[in-house]
C-alpha cells in the first residue's frame, strides 16, 4: 500500500464561513498535493457541514476572553501565541487569504509564522475607494473600532492596501475587470496572476482559479 503525503496550507477566512461562499471548501477540498486548514479569528453559527471541523482553527478556540484577542489581532496584529503554536505544529507551506480584506488581516499572522501569502480579489474590495469619512492616519482606533465597526474594517483595509501588495507574493484576480482594477490601485501587475494565466514557484504550481495542486 502506498501512503502519499500532503504538505498542508493555511486557508484564511476571517470569519468561517458564511453561506454564499462554499466555492472556498469545494476548491480547497479539491487540492491534490495539499491539504487546506480553515483559519480564522470566528466560527459562524452555521450547521458544521460546510468545513472540515477538525480543520478549523479560530481564534474562537482559545479561551479565555476570545473577544479581546480577535481585537488585539485585528487593531495591533498580536495573535495569540497558543494559536500561533497550534498553527506552526502544522508545518504549513502557504497561507492563501479569501477577499482583499481577510489580506490585510492574515499579514500579521503571515508575518509571525514566516509564511508566503497569496491573496485572492473577488469583487468589491479590488474595486472600492474609500468615501468622504476617511483619513489616512487613525489616531483613535479604538474608538473607532467601537462605535463604527463596519467602517473600521473598510478603512483599516484602505490603510493597509498598498503594504498588502507589497508583502503578498501573488495576488489573484478572478477575472480581467478585476486584474485591471488591482492594477489601478497600485498592485505590481508581475504579482497579479490572471484567471487565463499559470504560474510556477520552485516548490508549488497555482493553477489560473487560485487552486493548489
Amino acid at each position: 500500500m502506498t501512503i502519499t503525503y500532503r504538505s498542508n496550507v493555511l486557508i484564511y477566512r476571517d470569519q468561517l464561513l458564511p453561506y454564499s461562499e462554499t466555492f472556498i471548501p469545494s476548491q480547497v477540498e479539491k487540492y491534490q498535493v495539499y491539504q487546506g486548514f480553515y483559519v480564522g479569528s470566528s466560527r459562524l453559527s452555521n450547521p458544521p457541514t460546510q468545513l472540515p471541523q477538525d480543520r478549523c482553527l479560530t481564534l474562537d478556540d482559545h479561551q479565555p476572553f476570545p473577544g479581546l484577542w480577535k481585537t488585539l489581532y485585528k487593531l495591533l496584529g498580536y495573535a495569540h501565541p497558543s494559536w500561533c503554536k497550534q498553527l506552526k505544529a502544522l508545518s504549513p507551506q502557504l497561507i492563501h487569504a479569501h477577499f482583499g480584506l481577510d489580506g490585510t488581516l492574515a499579514l500579521p499572522l503571515a508575518k509571525r509564522l514566516k509564511l508566503p501569502l497569496i491573496v485572492t480579489f473577488h469583487g468589491y474590495y479590488a474595486t472600492s475607494e474609500p468615501d468622504a469619512t476617511f483619513k489616512v492616519k487613525n489616531w483613535f482606533p479604538w474608538l473607532d473600532y467601537i462605535n463604527q465597526r463596519g467602517q473600521f474594517f473598510r478603512h483599516l483595509y484602505f490603510r493597509r492596501r498598498q503594504i498588502l501588495f507589497q508583502q503578498a507574493i501573488r495576488v489573484i484576480a478572478v477575472s480581467q475587470h478585476i486584474q485591471n482594477a488591482l492594477i489601478q490601485k497600485g498592485c505590481p501587475p508581475d504579482k497579479i496572476q490572471g484567471n487565463c494565466q499559470r504560474f510556477v514557484f520552485s516548490w508549488r504550481a497555482i493553477s489560473c482559479n487560485g487552486n493548489v495542486q
